[in-house]
């Protein structure tokens, strides 16, 4: 499925996962334009297909991305966790807080 992907540079990876997060997250599946990926990611017209295979493919490719991230970040915010029920509701919702700040996008994927 993404063997080709993976064989580029990680930080071209990153580039083109950013905007294929972006697409989706912001038109959703059916609206959003592999044309318009191609574009923003400044990559020749077939390559996202030669990567893929098909936007469904994309599309899961990047929902796998998405929820690494999100399960990253949230290890890394979320370590101190308060044993108090109610303690823990509140950093919680701190902890979501501040992943909506970093990542605005993906939490609008989600």
């Amino acid at each position: 499925m993404s063997e080709n992907f993976l064989k580029i540079p990680q930080g071209d990876q990153n580039r083109i996962l950013d905007v294929i997060l972006e697409e989706f997250a912001r038109k959703g599946y059916q609206r959003a334009s592999t044309n318009a990926i191609l574009e923003k990611a400044g990559i020749p017209k077939g390559t996202l297909f030669y990567f893929f295979g098909s936007k469904k493919e994309v599309f899961l490719y990047v929902v796998d991305s998405a929820i690494q991230r999100l399960i990253n970040i949230y290890k890394s915010l979320a370590l101190h966790e308060p044993a108090d029920l109610f303690e823990g509701l509140l950093y919680r919702m701190k902890v979501k807080l501040q992943f909506i700040q970093q990542e605005p996008l993906l939490y609008q994927f989600f």
